[in-house]
């Protein structure tokens, strides 16, 4: 009896969808990724050891370097403040 519950735990897919945040693949500035942050909708499913996983969303648009200076400066003056 045993071996068959763990027969139907290892076919029994898992899976998980909802909405997440997610960073654009060409941040130009990794100390300040969060400013290329965007929401995206996501699906993940586990089944027979393959992990399966789609994001779907709109990523924010790219920042130039003048933009990312910008508000770097900005971010940094706001945590001395604080």
């Amino acid at each position: 009896m045993r071996s068959l519950r763990q027969i139907i735990a290892a076919i029994e897919p898992w899976y998980h969808w909802g909405r997440k945040e997610t960073d654009r693949l060409d941040a130009t500035d990794p100390q300040f990724s969060d400013e290329s942050w965007g929401e995206v909708s996501f699906f993940a499913s586990q089944w027979l050891g393959l992990h399966f996983s789609i994001e779907i969303g709109r990523a924010p648009r790219k920042l130039n370097p003048q933009e990312i200076a910008d508000r770097r400066d900005h971010l940094i003056s706001r945590r001395k403040e604080a």
